[in-house]
């Protein structure tokens, strides 16, 4: 009969083998979906009812309804990955996004960093982050309008983040946000090509310095797809209307001074 340790060298979550060891008092902690493995006989583990990929849910899954939950760390992580449910799926983005979500998560909860901090902020500032370490930020507006994220505890979480896990904090470039507003708006191969040509243009543009580089990407979509409206591309920025329209404006000047 195997050992209750070596049972536990595959986690119960999400069925994979990599386990850290070294995190005290736990057994373990799972590298992949940050499931805490225990010794102790009366903490038992989450009962996951998972497929062969453990971040695909259908659409009326609930994390904290497919779980029994034992303890507060156990009550903590079931919070976090519904989170990420949340604001993945609320946006209809695809698994990349989620694994960065939840790879930072599990990084800052291993760091301890998750500890005392509402775990809907920090989450979103996982998201923020592991899109942007992805290659395809997710604009800040877009987070902070979900009702469960306080603009001014996800800042602070995002910063901590920045700072402990050193993430650095470099701001996006303007063409980074095109996959996003790709997926969201669907932009034409011609129109792609045109968008960075703006862009391009754009690079340098004293009146843009300091601007949100997410409405210039959106300005730069407005201009080169036909049949966009200022309201829709400013929807998905998580900007104004009126924010958008200075930055088409803007880029419709840079354009014709080329």
């Amino acid at each position: 009969m195997q050992s209750r340790r070596a049972e536990a060298v595959t986690c119960p979550a999400c069925q994979d083998n990599n386990i850290d060891k070294s995190i005290e008092p736990f057994q373990g902690v799972c590298e992949s979906c940050g499931f805490v493995l225990r010794e102790d006989g009366n903490s038992a583990s989450l009962e996951w009812e998972v497929g062969e990929d453990p971040f695909q849910r259908n659409d009326e899954a609930d994390w904290l309804s497919e779980c029994r939950i034992r303890n507060a760390t156990e009550q903590q992580l079931a919070e976090a990955f519904k989170e990420v449910e949340e604001f993945v799926g609320g946006l209809g983005l695809p698994d990349e996004f989620r694994e960065s979500t939840v790879d930072l998560y599990c990084d800052a909860f291993r760091s301890e960093l998750t500890d005392g901090r509402d775990t809907s902020c920090v989450v979103a500032a996982c998201f923020r982050l592991g899109s942007v370490q992805i290659g395809k930020p997710v604009p800040r507006g877009r987070i902070i309008e979900f009702d469960s994220v306080d603009q001014s505890k996800f800042q602070k979480s995002h910063t901590i983040l920045c700072s402990e896990l050193e993430l650095g904090s470099k701001i996006p470039e303007p063409k980074e946000y095109l996959p996003f507003l790709q997926h969201r708006l669907g932009i034409p191969e011609r129109a792609w090509t045109d968008t960075e040509s703006i862009l391009s243009a754009a690079t340098g543009e004293q009146s843009l310095i300091g601007k949100d580089p997410a409405g210039i990407a959106a300005g730069a979509v407005y201009l080169a797809c036909e049949g966009q409206r200022q309201c829709d591309v400013a929807k998905e920025v998580g900007l104004s209307t009126e924010t958008v329209r200075h930055r088409i404006k803007q880029l419709r000047e840079v354009i014709r001074n080329v």
